[in-house]
């Protein structure tokens, strides 16, 4: 049987929406390669690729998804053991974010919308005291989640929530609101 392909890799750069697949040649014959998205599973695209291909560039990718790479070597009618690598595209950043006071002195609500396009994302949420930048809340909300509510804040503060999707291990750019917490008799920050 001919030898598989060393050195496999599918790696991001930097990108929503492309990714690079790179292999070290095998000895003595030419590769089928399949790309696939991983969950759910679902073959993307077949290739057969000629003696001297060493990388391909997989293009117009859903944002936020996990994609599997995998190479056989073929040498007339033997193939090789497959290799494989998987790799995530970056998410894209949540939209519409707000962060309402609902008239409490203590409490605020963020909200926002799913990015614009791949699978529906985790969110990563930090809070900050605005005038000091000091972080009081750093957490992940589960899938399908669009907003939350911060309570025990102190009135008449100013604070900024922080949200960006996460996918893989990658974050989506930070998108930023900042509100009040309404005054109450003379408690100041």
């Amino acid at each position: 049987y001919p030898m598989a392909p060393s050195h496999v890799n599918l790696t991001n750069p930097g990108s929503v929406s492309v990714l690079h697949a790179q292999w070290d040649e095998a000895p003595g014959g030419s590769y089928i390669t399949t790309f696939y998205t991983t969950d759910p599973f679902g073959i993307m695209e077949n290739n057969s690729l000629a003696r001297g291909f060493t990388n391909f560039t997989y293009k117009e990718l859903a944002p936020g998804t996990q994609y599997g790479f995998q190479i056989r070597t073929v040498a007339g009618p033997l193939i090789s053991t497959p290799r494989s690598a998987t790799a995530w595209t970056y998410p894209l950043p949540p939209a519409a974010l707000s962060l309402q006071n609902q008239g409490s002195s203590t409490s605020l609500q963020a909200s926002w919308s799913r990015p614009a396009a791949g699978p529906v994302p985790h969110y990563a949420i930090s809070l900050y005291k605005a005038t000091s930048s000091m972080l009081l809340k750093n957490m992940t909300v589960s899938q399908g989640s669009t907003n939350i509510t911060f309570e025990g804040l102190v009135p008449g503060c100013l604070y900024t929530v922080q949200v960006s999707a996460t996918a893989g291990p990658y974050r989506s750019p930070e998108q930023t609101a900042t509100n009040w917490t309404c005054k109450y008799l003379d408690v100041s920050c």
